[in-house]
């Protein structure tokens, strides 16, 4: 998968569905695979278009109680194994967070990624104060030449899942559940410290419930199951046989 920003652009045309997928989760995966069917109908790459960092920090809105259940890496590992063939990380800055959606339109999916198709979800908004929608990607899609398709409700939302079910789901400790609409157990990717503890980047990132966990980790070296341990002051330790060192992938299966 190729990650691209903000200042680059996709000459080959792109098939584009855009939004957080914060968890990449079950609902999130119903619109990739119509995303990865319609990029091999037109013959381009599948992207999806993701913003770094978090709105709610570039606008100085409370962000004390939100979580968020992936890292930026965390969504690119996940989106990567899916077998997304782009992911466009467009950076929210004040000027970006004041363009009309036309112009959003125009300067990053058409002019930037070439979209030949869009793929959105069934109330998808964005742009500023998130008034642009399906009718309105219809109309621009008519003037600058792309398609747009709209995932029925139905299809996406028939199992009640989203990132905010997911999340109350972590917060009140029922990982196992989560991790079935997660599609796979709740992840972190960081560094793990000589003491056996895991850097955690991502400031919003959400913890599970103090607590001892049953887990996989997955170094450069080899796949391991070990225990994690959730402290009272929310840090993440690892413990295991081998010794870990570098960049982890560390997966959470179930509570102890």
């Amino acid at each position: 998968m190729e990650i691209l920003g903000s200042e680059d652009f996709l000459k080959t045309g792109s098939v584009v569905t855009i939004g957080s997928y914060d968890g990449v989760h079950y609902g999130h995966r119903k619109i990739l695979s119509i995303l990865f069917e319609k990029s091999k109908q037109y013959g381009v790459p599948s992207v999806v278009v993701t913003l770094n960092p978090h709105p709610r920090k570039v606008l100085n809105l409370d962000v004390s109680k939100l979580r968020l259940l992936n890292s930026l890496e965390e969504k690119s590992y996940l989106l990567e194994s899916c077998g997304l063939d782009v992911l466009y990380v467009a950076k929210f800055d004040k000027r970006f967070s004041e363009l009309s959606g036309e112009s959003y339109v125009k300067e990053y999916l058409v002019d930037r990624l070439g979209a030949k198709a869009i793929i959105i979800g069934y109330d998808h908004h964005f742009g500023k104060d998130r008034g642009n929608g399906y009718d309105f990607l219809v109309k621009m899609g008519k003037k600058y030449n792309f398609d747009v398709f709209e995932i029925p409700k139905q299809d996406i939302d028939s199992a009640g899942i989203s990132s905010t079910v997911i999340r109350n789901l972590i917060t009140q400790g029922e990982i196992e559940k989560a991790n079935i609409y997660l599609c796979e157990p709740y992840l972190f990717i960081g560094e793990v410290c000589e003491d056996g503890y895991l850097e955690v980047t991502e400031d919003m990132k959400l913890i599970p419930p103090v607590g001892m966990y049953n887990a996989i980790v997955e170094s450069a070296k080899f796949a391991q199951r070990c225990v994690l341990e959730i402290e009272e002051s929310g840090s993440v330790k690892i413990i295991c046989e081998n010794r870990l060192e570098g960049t982890c992938v560390l997966k959470i299966v179930s509570e102890i």
